[in-house]
């Protein structure tokens, strides 16, 4: 957000919730604990913050197919289905529905953004955190509305940048 920010981008703060701890009878203090960061790190940065639950959409969209496939023994990972589904989709909606004009991730990617419509996901600077695996699912309707700060940046850039 700060990245943003400093880009002259209007940056709002948007919090995904996509478990739901009661239900499932477990502790949800450590998802508490990091809504209310989130909600702090935009209130020291000055943006806006929104809180949003697909836990619904979560369970249908990546648990129960994860589940399904797991038991017809299939080698499915859930984060690529969650990143097709709720974060380039559902996220991405949402984010737009709320007036922004792009949705972006702490993934540690690249996007291209051409000028004919097409955007094309590109690893990060940082080849030991690149994420790019885990999103090469992203339709491309949602890679053209993303944006990814951390791409250009190593991790250790990423911490100095936070800790001041």
């Amino acid at each position: 957000a700060l990245l943003l920010k400093r880009q002259g981008h209007d940056v709002v703060g948007v919090h995904m919730s996509n478990w739901d701890h009661a239900e499932e009878g477990t502790d949800g203090e450590c998802a508490e604990r990091e809504r209310e960061d989130a909600r702090r790190v935009c209130e020291r940065l000055g943006i806006g913050f929104h809180a949003v639950s697909f836990v619904r959409e979560y369970w249908s969209d990546v648990f129960e197919p994860f589940v399904a496939g797991i038991a017809r023994g299939a080698t499915l990972n859930p984060d690529v289905a969650c990143n097709r589904h709720i974060k380039f989709d559902r996220f991405t909606a949402h984010a737009l529905a709320l007036g922004a004009d792009w949705a972006a991730t702490g993934h540690y990617a690249r996007v291209a953004h051409s000028e004919a419509g097409g955007s094309a996901l590109l690893t990060a600077v940082d080849a030991d955190k690149d994420q790019t695996y885990f999103l090469a699912a992203v339709p491309q309707a949602s890679l053209r509305r993303s944006l990814f700060p951390l791409g250009e940046l190593r991790k250790r850039e990423v911490r100095a940048i936070a800790a001041a």
